[in-house]
């Protein structure tokens, strides 16, 4: 008979973004339960990736728990090395850490909220009565007891998307053709780092899933390093090809297979460099040595297997276990060759053998990290899809297309590893893209965490976006502030007695921003700011009162721009309107004279007037304000969050 709990929030996933979504329930009073796969907590950041991706700067406030996190890994080398020391300069003001330091921040910040955690669980089966989950059935992994939680809101915060699944949501796997939303990289595609498109980019659509891998943490410390020892399965003809330079006519070297796929192997992301360019580069450029990480640490970033994940996120767990013992013998088979192989040169081998295992790192596990990186798998099919046009310029604006249902931001480069082992001269293996040059901060829409036909499932991690559009949000760092918003989603249903899929997004948003999250980015403005203004800002930012990433909240309203404000703020209002058309409604710039509080508010009384909106509206959002104040951008923000609240 399986044990049965039951609690106000259910999450499935140790992710940052499912301990973002548990904490932040517990702290606004929910009884929350987080039910992971693994002993350990903080998925990928605790597991190997240790080096944040993001383009912001770490003591920027983005959300709560986000910069939370960050500020607990200064403090912790700092207080325990010295503000001088290199573990603290190396810490890069919290965005590199070591596996073990991460994992015991999520372990501090999950037992001082108190949130339950069931450890080695994974769903077989859902309840479900209409639009709505009533309980989970869980099985353990050593198949020695099962457990039955019922809640009110259940959050799936795997990078599986494995509730979500069992719970009978449809859901993406694989790639979009071209076609289907419009997106230029989508589908089959064979391209450089950058923008550019080679030739027999189809745009097909298909079921590759890009590349996984092991995230290794390796110690260059001789009193804290082991050296792998030879994989039970190791075959070292898969690495040959490091130290093997072919012919003149071999891809990448010649003209002759201009127009044909070449087969890629080990080097593929390095588009086939030779031996004498392998050493030029060094050790740590092959591998893709990311850090520095604290004493003597790097984060290892090259062991893809393209084309052998495609079964992974609808495979059994024992198929995974194959997949994932596949990837741990070949990243340590990759390290061994290095370190071993007589075909290696005496200096390559020499700057490997300086690299090992961290004995004082997943010390249950011999060093090697539990989680394997799936960096995409099941994307859920929800209320709206975030593609490749949400982080790109919207056309006649200098932002991107604004999300009227926006909880949080995504800055990072569209990316994608490799799809497929296969490349064309001068490419990088099929399905690689990496697209800074066109990725701007963009707007992660809260329809996208919600399934189509269940009202009370928040999917914060696997949630619904495009291949293409995806490869922006699957940064740790987004997904813990969405995880976060998520929680703030499912308190405030259980405070208002209702479903998150039946709440009015303004609320989750107000909530949000008065907290000090970032759901509007702006290059002017950060959320922590004392600027009068900010978190208006950042909500009228999801409305479509801005043209570009300037806010300009210190300037003075200007007439043409506050009858444009007035007239925006009274058809949003009435509900009607799309953001993205309203920003281009928006002069390119503010032009007349400065305004006074008075010479608004009537402004906005006639704009008002044309919808029959009441008129108390007007007066109590200009109540505490002398009318003969000159008014700038940042108070005239504050007055139209107040009318549209």
């Amino acid at each position: 008979m399986a044990e049965t709990d039951r609690y106000d929030l259910v999450v499935l996933g140790a992710t940052p973004g499912g301990i973002a979504s548990a904490v932040r329930g517990n702290r606004a009073g929910l009884e929350s339960l987080l039910v992971t796969y693994h002993a350990h907590l903080g998925g990928m950041t605790a597991g190997g990736l240790s080096v944040t991706d993001t383009t912001l700067e770490p003591t920027r406030a983005r959300s709560p728990l986000l910069d939370e996190f960050f500020e607990r890994v200064r403090t912790h080398y700092r207080d325990t090395y010295g503000a001088d020391s290199s573990q603290y300069d190396h810490c890069q003001e919290g965005l590199h850490f070591e596996p073990k330091v991460a994992e015991s921040i999520f372990e501090a910040l999950i037992e001082e909220a108190g949130v339950d955690v069931h450890r080695g669980y994974h769903p077989v089966s859902v309840t479900r009565s209409g639009r709505n989950l009533q309980a989970i059935s869980f099985d353990s992994f050593d198949g020695t007891d099962n457990l039955e939680v019922h809640g009110e809101t259940f959050i799936d915060a795997t990078y599986e998307g494995d509730l979500a699944a069992v719970a009978g949501v449809p859901y993406r796997v694989g790639r979009e053709g071209r076609e289907e939303f419009g997106e230029q990289y989508a589908g089959r595609l064979f391209s450089e780092k950058g923008t550019r498109i080679f030739p027999g980019s189809t745009g097909t659509g298909d079921d590759a899933v890009q590349a996984y891998d092991y995230r290794l943490c390796l110690s260059k410390d001789p009193a804290n390093r082991r050296l792998p020892d030879r994989p039970n399965n190791y075959d070292r003809e898969e690495f040959l090809p490091i130290v093997e330079d072919g012919p003149e006519d071999v891809p990448g070297h010649g003209d002759s297979y201009k127009n044909e796929e070449i087969p890629c192997h080990i080097k593929s992301e390095l588009v086939v460099p030779t031996l004498e360019e392998i050493q030029g580069m060094g050790l740590e450029s092959l591998l893709l040595l990311r850090g520095p990480l604290p004493n003597e640490k790097r984060d290892l970033n090259t062991a893809d297997l393209p084309g052998e994940v495609d079964d992974y996120p609808e495979a059994n767990w024992d198929r995974r276990e194959e997949i994932a013992k596949r990837h741990e013998e070949h990243v340590l088979g990759l390290l061994y060759f290095l370190q071993n192989d007589p075909t290696v040169p005496d200096d390559l081998q020499e700057q490997a053998r300086q690299w090992g295992l961290p004995q004082d790192e997943f010390e249950d596990n011999n060093g090697f990290p539990f989680p394997l990186y799936v960096r995409e798998a099941r994307r859920i099919e929800g209320r709206t899809t975030f593609t490749e046009h949400d982080a790109r310029l919207a056309e006649g604006l200098q932002r991107a297309p604004i999300n009227h249902d926006s909880i949080a931001i995504a800055e990072y480069a569209m990316d994608s590893h490799d799809c497929r082992p296969v490349r064309r001269q001068g490419s990088l293996a099929e399905g690689h893209h990496f697209l800074p040059e066109i990725t701007v901060p963009s707007q992660v829409p809260y329809n996208a965490l919600l399934p189509e036909e269940v009202d009370n499932l928040l999917v914060p991690v696997p949630l619904s976006a495009t291949h293409v559009g995806f490869g922006t949000i699957r940064l740790e760092p987004t997904w813990m502030q969405i995880g976060e918003a998520a929680g703030y989603a499912a308190a405030l249903a259980a405070e208002t007695g209702t479903s998150p899929g039946d709440l009015h997004v303004g609320a989750i948003q107000r909530q949000l921003v008065e907290d000090g999250a970032m759901i509007t980015f702006f290059d002017d403005v950060h959320v922590d700011s004392e600027t009068p203004g900010v978190p208006a800002a950042q909500f009228l930012g999801t409305k479509g009162f801005f043209r570009s990433y300037d806010a300009r909240l210190d300037e003075p309203l200007r007439t043409k721009i506050a009858e444009q404000w007035a007239q925006l703020a009274a058809t949003v209002r009435a509900g009607d309107g799309e953001p993205t058309e309203h920003a281009r409604g928006l002069p390119a710039e503010g032009g007349g004279r400065p305004v006074t509080a008075g010479e608004f508010a009537e402004t906005l009384q006639d704009a008002s007037d044309r919808y029959d909106i009441d008129a108390a509206l007007v007066d109590a959002a200009f109540s505490a304000i002398d009318p003969d104040e000159q008014i700038n951008r940042g108070l005239a923000c504050t007055v139209l969050h107040d009318y549209l609240s």
